[in-house]
């Protein structure tokens, strides 16, 4: 908002404009005649009889006021308090077809740019190095590169982006709508994905989401399988849905701001789905597989007939699939010959052990304890599963090559959606959604949940009305 409040229009001494000086009134629509008047105040220094006319215009004014001139003549009008220049741009931004227009508005109303290919070397762009860099992040998906030389490539070769579409861009209004200013502050970017049709991706450290539609997604709702009838998160749009869940990550922060479990906020929302702090999340693959066996319940993850040295050996093979991170079994012998060996095995003879070992191979597989690690890795989205067991705890990898988390299996009672359960971040991230974007603030969320939002200040700006910073 800074850039446009300190620009300032030219004031012609002949404030009528050419069309009303040289045209008879009753020569001009209605509409026109309306059009040049509002534009003429603007351009004049009237800008409060201006913002009176727009807000008492009806939707067929909105459809000829909503013109790009007027959207720039709105932006610097000098006498506008920053609360009118918003309710102004409120009141036209859904009548507004061309895409550069929407993007001024959204420059004007939140601070935020929206980036594609067209404006991606716009020397003028703010944080132009921060979109770079959120860019090549957003590549680090799509490159198997380990030196990331690849990512590199790819985000300068612009092949990530996708030009912002007039549905899009009036999606991206509505949802930042939604929010308060002094969240909008922590949004610098938001960009259009080309490498997906739907989902999204935060950049915490740069300020910037990227967002993946289909003009088809820019109309649906959240239905099955992210859902079930009568979850929250049910129902509501997709778009907005995403874009607000994205922004909830940036709040939420690398640290974890409000799911993390060494902030106070962090502590008290774990506790809504049971989030187990201090063992989980961990990469010490003795540490998880304990803490595996103990969601299982120790009677309950190996067969009946496996004596004590049976299970330790079980143990010994389970830790070391956790360790070198083998989400299947079609060859674990090296790994099972080692722990017979680590185990002191009392078999003599190579071709003994073997075949012993093989037996042992394959009822390891049909275990509970193997099979429910074979189910728990992130690729598999174990928690779009609902309860895996009746046990009261649940445990899976979040993210692959990243940790594994453990929550009551009553979460899945109360949930909002079934992505929520994938970890904590993303728990924090539908609830915050959840909220903001149902037909009334909080629709079907918990009162519990509802009371830590208002208790964290994230339902409104706590400190300032909208636009009150720059009146």
């Amino acid at each position: 908002m800074g850039e446009y409040e300190s620009q300032q229009a030219h004031k012609p001494n002949n404030c009528m404009s050419h069309e009303l000086a040289s045209s008879r009134k009753d020569e001009l629509s209605p509409e026109k005649v309306n059009f040049w008047e509002i534009h003429d105040d603007l351009m004049c220094n009237r800008d409060n009889d201006a913002y009176h006319k727009i807000m008492n215009s009806n939707h067929r004014d909105g459809e000829h006021l909503a013109t790009s001139l007027m959207i720039d003549a709105l932006i610097t009008a000098k006498n506008l308090t920053a609360a009118q220049r918003h309710d102004c741009l409120d009141k036209l931004y859904e009548h507004i077809g061309a895409v550069d227009a929407l993007k001024k508005c959204i420059k004007a109303r939140f601070d935020v740019d929206l980036i594609d290919t067209s404006n991606l070397d716009c020397p003028t762009l703010k944080n132009k190095a921060a979109v770079h860099h959120s860019l090549i992040e957003i590549a680090k998906d799509f490159s198997s590169d380990p030196d990331q030389e690849e990512a590199v490539l790819l985000a300068s070769g612009k092949r990530l982006l996708k030009d912002w579409t007039r549905g899009g861009a009036k999606g991206i209004y509505r949802s930042l709508l939604l929010l308060s200013p002094s969240q909008h502050e922590m949004v610098h970017s938001v960009m259009y994905g080309a490498m997906r049709d739907s989902g999204g991706r935060a950049v915490f450290e740069h300020g910037s989401i990227l967002v993946y539609y289909t003009e088809e997604n820019l109309s649906r709702k959240v239905r099955h399988p992210n859902c079930d009838m009568g979850d929250a998160k049910y129902g509501l749009p997709i778009f907005e849905s995403t874009v607000i869940h994205e922004i909830a990550h940036i709040l939420d922060g690398s640290a974890g701001k409000y799911s993390g479990g060494e902030s106070e906020a962090g502590k008290k929302f774990r506790k809504f789905s049971g989030w187990t702090d201090g063992l989980l999340p961990t990469y010490d693959a003795a540490q998880l597989l304990q803490s595996i066996i103990h969601c299982l319940g120790e009677d309950n993850c190996y067969p009946k007939s496996f004596t004590a040295k049976d299970k330790e050996i079980a143990r010994a093979v389970a830790k070391s699939v956790l360790e070198n991170e083998i989400e299947r079994y079609d060859d674990i012998s090296s790994h099972v010959l080692q722990a017979y060996q680590d185990c002191d095995c009392d078999i003599h003879g190579i071709t003994d052990v073997c075949q012993d070992s093989r037996r042992f191979e394959k009822a390891l597989k049909d275990c509970t304890l193997f099979e429910y690690m074979r189910d728990s890795w992130a690729s598999g989205k174990p928690w779009m599963k609902g309860r895996r067991n009746d046990r009261p705890r649940q445990i899976h990898q979040g993210y692959k090559k990243q940790a594994w988390y453990a929550f009551d299996s009553a979460a899945f009672d109360k949930k909002v959606s079934y992505p929520q359960l994938r970890e904590p971040g993303e728990d924090f991230a539908e609830v915050f959604t959840v909220y903001h974007v149902a037909e009334s603030k909080g629709k079907g969320l918990k009162p519990e949940q509802i009371k830590w939002i208002e208790d964290e200040q994230l339902h409104e700006d706590p400190t300032k009305k909208d636009g009150e910073d720059d009146v």
